[in-house]
């Protein structure tokens, strides 16, 4: 049986492996730390704007699954987030066990507490990893979703130090990229203050510790409540430097708290903030913080591995081994889902010698992708970072390419018309 090795299980991670146990491969997913999700973990909100397109672009090419098992969870529809449409807000908790059935019920090889060390290389292709307790485990294409965040060091050499995120860095070790440890160079992006790298825009807060009577207003306004933002609560200006998305750069976000409910209570664009301003606040007298632990001094860096990729999601030179996610320079649970999807399902393509599945740019995926590579190109597109949630210049692409889409009717039309309608769920040559 041909066998897949995917390397990370966040988002990115999970979409690879349930792509090519979908299409019969034995499929093996490493995750170093105790759940699913990774980053994206503590997202909560998701199929807005563009990302609503390219969700639907994936379910037309046959492969609904994952998302599906994101919907069973949903809290909230249209939430009031600023700047947003389409979307939903989902409880977190209840998410991870979801996508960690289906890929038990799709035959996947789950490996919790798995942390890849290093690879095995023959020529250029690899033949095998190495887990941090000395197994070696062999397949025929690989998957590295390894993201590009931690370990500690690169958080206190491009940050304000670890500060105890979700990556658990502490506890279960630090992030080792398979492509690194393959013999390809990766970049770094870069930051407007002169750094490398970009820092997580969102904090987390237990529910228990914010007031009842607070609370109850999440119910009543979509899930989403927007909090006049005290001056002593961070610098907006530093935050627009640094942080890793174009969509927060706002005088929705700056001057507000936007606030939503994803099973804890999460503060969107906000780096950090200060615990005992916060504490003054109504209704947060007694909060207490959840992801990141140590919030008040920052948040975990982030891309900081960035691969060399080609349009199939192979990484440069090296012929079985695809990438998705951070990897590729792209942020958000969306693009991760369905970049992993595409690398998983190329690498059982090329685990069986068929020809790669390459997005065409007539649709909203396609073009985004390529959009991306061409931009990381040029030294000044290290600066920008790129998601499917459709702002700056990738935002402003789509709608002028006319991709960007409500209409389901015409997403269906477009897969069909590139011929891809179910191609997601079938391994003939295209």
């Amino acid at each position: 049986m041909a066998k897949v090795v995917v390397v990370g299980g966040g988002w990115a991670g999970c979409g690879a492996a349930a792509a090519a146990a979908k299409l019969g491969m034995e499929t093996v997913l490493l995750e170093k730390i105790d759940h699913l999700l990774g980053a994206g973990f503590m997202a909560g909100l998701t199929s807005t704007n563009a990302k609503y397109t390219a969700i639907n672009e994936v379910k037309a090419m046959g492969a609904p699954e994952i998302f599906e098992a994101d919907e069973a969870a949903i809290l909230y529809r249209n939430p009031r987030v600023p700047s947003t449409e389409n979307g939903y807000l989902y409880d977190i908790f209840k998410c991870e066990r979801n996508v960690f059935n289906l890929l038990e019920r799709m035959g996947v090889r789950v490996l919790l507490e798995t942390r890849v060390v290093d690879v095995v290389v023959r020529g250029n292709r690899l033949e095998a990893v190495k887990t941090s307790q000395g197994e070696m485990i062999a397949g025929d294409s690989f998957v590295d979703a390894t993201g590009s965040a931690g370990p500690e060091a690169a958080c206190h050499k491009y940050g304000w130090g670890c500060v105890m995120c979700v990556f658990k860095c502490p506890a279960y070790g630090g992030r080792v990229s398979i492509t690194e440890k393959a013999g390809v160079k990766e970049g770094m992006a870069r930051r407007r203050d002169g750094g490398y790298g970009a820092v997580s825009n969102a904090i987390a807060f237990i529910r228990e510790s914010i007031d009842r009577d607070f609370l109850a207003r999440y119910a009543t306004e979509d899930g989403c409540v927007l909090i006049p933002a005290p001056k002593e609560i961070g610098d907006p200006d530093l935050f627009r430097k640094i942080r890793t998305q174009q969509f927060y750069d706002s005088d929705d976000f700056n001057d507000r708290i936007v606030s939503v409910d994803n099973g804890t209570i999460k503060f969107m664009s906000r780096p950090w903030v200060n615990l005992p301003v916060l504490r003054r606040m109504e209704g947060f007298e007694s909060v207490a913080l959840y992801d990141p632990a140590a919030g008040g001094r920052g948040n975990a860096v982030r891309f900081l591995a960035t691969a060399p990729w080609e349009p199939t999601l192979q990484v440069t030179e090296r012929p079985n081994l695809f990438c998705c996610g951070e990897k590729l320079g792209m942020v958000g649970t969306t693009d991760a889902t369905i970049t992993g999807i595409l690398a998983g399902h190329n690498a059982a393509r090329a685990t069986l010698g068929l020809p790669l599945l390459r997005m065409p740019r007539t649709t909203l995926i396609g073009e985004s992708l390529a959009y991306v590579r061409e931009k990381l190109q040029n030294p000044e597109g290290w600066y920008d970072k790129y998601s499917f949630l459709g702002t700056g210049g990738l935002g402003k692409r789509l709608k002028e390419c006319g991709l960007y889409t409500t209409d389901l009717a015409v997403v269906k039309s477009r897969i069909a018309e590139n011929n891809l309608s179910g191609v997601l769920g079938r391994l003939e040559q295209k």
